[in-house]
């Protein structure tokens, strides 16, 4: 942004924002279940647009299989790619496994929204420890460790603009042919 130009901020439904992340995630090459995991985080994610930018990003990484290895009751997750690890964290701690290690998680900004999210979900507590500057460590814990995020706040128009074009990749090209095997909505389309 250029200094001494305000950014323009909109307001958009959660509802809105979630079929953006999801759509978004789909074009980026997510699986549709990380997709919509992602999606569910949107309504903490819009207490602040760096957390939503920081998603684009997240969404915006490599998706490719990520790396773990399980030894004991642990999962090390090696190259940590937060859309595809964030999933893997919460249902690997809800199973059977007492710790997640992460490995070189670009956002762990976050991580947090995602355990928020997770323990109002499950009712159950998690905690975050550094091993190292390149490791993190996840935990079922008993007690709460993070503090609730601010409501619903405008989304920078740049944010909009930048999920929208994630997004599109989705899209069928308009031909007769996409058309006349279902693709857009048509005059009587009542869904």
């Amino acid at each position: 942004m250029k200094k001494g130009f305000p950014e323009i901020l909109q307001r958009r439904s959660e509802s809105e924002i979630r079929s953006l992340i999801i759509k978004a995630g789909r074009g980026a090459g997510l699986p549709l279940g990380h997709s919509i995991e992602m999606s569910n985080l949107v309504p903490k994610l819009m207490s602040d647009p760096e957390l939503m930018f920081m998603m684009v990003d997240a969404l915006s990484e490599d998706h490719q299989k990520i790396s773990a290895e399980v030894i004991h009751k642990k999962i090390i997750i090696k190259n940590a790619k937060f859309a595809m690890a964030g999933p893997i964290i919460v249902d690997s701690l809800l199973s059977d496994l007492d710790e997640v290690v992460l490995e070189n998680l670009k956002w762990p900004a976050l991580l947090r929204i995602l355990l928020i999210h997770s323990q109002e979900k499950y009712g159950v507590f998690f905690e975050i420890g550094e091993i190292d500057k390149s490791r993190l460590s996840v935990r079922l814990s008993k007690r709460n460790f993070f503090s609730q995020v601010r409501p619903p706040a405008p989304i920078p128009i740049k944010l909009i603009k930048l999920l929208e074009k994630m997004a599109s990749k989705t899209y069928v090209p308009e031909s007769e042919a996409s058309r006349l095997k279902g693709a857009g909505a048509g005059l009587t389309d009542n869904d």
